[in-house]
């Protein structure tokens, strides 16, 4: 997918993975770890390898999920163990 970069591994700082989801229309994968904020990679071609922080979600989010109808392909929720 990031043909034209010469490394083609995604920027990723936020210590182990707690769980990664792909969008439905596979053009966007989102991931969340065990410091910070969630990230959402678009990979199309020219997307961004650094990702963008999802604050929105807030910072102690454990899982992600996006929405399966092919209309909101850019619906994202996550989810904490506080149950927000």
């Amino acid at each position: 997918m990031f043909q034209h970069f010469k490394d083609n591994r995604l920027n990723w700082e936020q210590g182990p993975v707690h769980d990664i989801s792909w969008s439905s229309d596979g053009s966007q994968l989102s991931a969340v770890g065990s410091r910070g904020y969630a990230r959402s990679w678009r990979l199309e071609r020219g997307g961004h390898k650094d990702g963008e922080e999802l604050k929105a979600l807030g910072n102690e989010v454990e899982r992600l999920a996006w929405c399966p109808e092919a209309q909101n392909t850019n619906l994202l929720a996550g989810a904490a163990y506080d149950k927000t």
